[in-house]
């Protein structure tokens, strides 16, 4: 695995100065890491925590590359389906974000959550046409009824099939961006 590489240029403004939020809780190697992702973590740790002093975006400095992240979830094995008290939490979770977004979108339509997990929020969304989008594919079950959740590499996927542009009527992704090597692209 290669090693972490610290950010020199914000993903979202281009930025170059950063301020430190939080100091490291870990500072271990890709192969230490999978233990820290992902619902069924054995312990909550994170990198150093910094915020672009020019957009405000906050996001962890230094990063893995992003072939090392594709590796750590695979090694963060199990399913969100093996522990029935996560289940719960996000179950109440999506209802919680649910609520919220219902009070700034009034009505229905086809909606996209981009970084789903396994479908919580979706779940609470009673009344739209729902699709999720999950890159780390080997913790969902994507057919679920009544909605469907769409794997795979998004920046390959989008504008295709289920993920066609102009045909959402409202996209959210909570937790997510601060997650993505790249967010500009996205």
């Amino acid at each position: 695995m290669r090693a972490v590489n610290d950010v020199a240029v914000c993903p979202v403004c281009r930025g170059r100065s950063f301020s430190l939020l939080h100091a490291a809780t870990f500072e271990g190697n890709s192969c230490d890491a999978a233990k820290y992702f992902l619902a069924q973590r054995t312990a909550v740790a994170h990198g150093r925590i910094v915020r672009c002093c020019s957009c405000s975006f906050v996001l962890t400095s230094p990063q893995f590359p992003p072939a090392t992240y594709q590796e750590i979830y695979r090694r963060a094995k199990g399913s969100v389906e093996q522990f029935a008290a996560l289940l719960s939490a996000e179950k109440l979770r999506g209802k919680r974000l649910a609520s919220i977004v219902s009070k700034h979108w009034q009505g229905t339509g086809r909606i996209l959550d981009f970084g789903c997990g396994n479908g919580g929020f979706l779940a609470a969304m009673e009344g739209f046409d729902r699709v999720g989008f999950e890159g780390d594919g080997s913790k969902v079950d994507s057919q679920r009824e009544p909605y469907s959740i769409v794997t795979g590499d998004f920046l390959e996927m989008i504008g295709r099939s289920s993920l066609a542009f102009n045909t959402f009527d409202l996209i959210t992704a909570g937790d997510v961006l601060e997650h993505l090597p790249g967010p500009d692209a996205y």
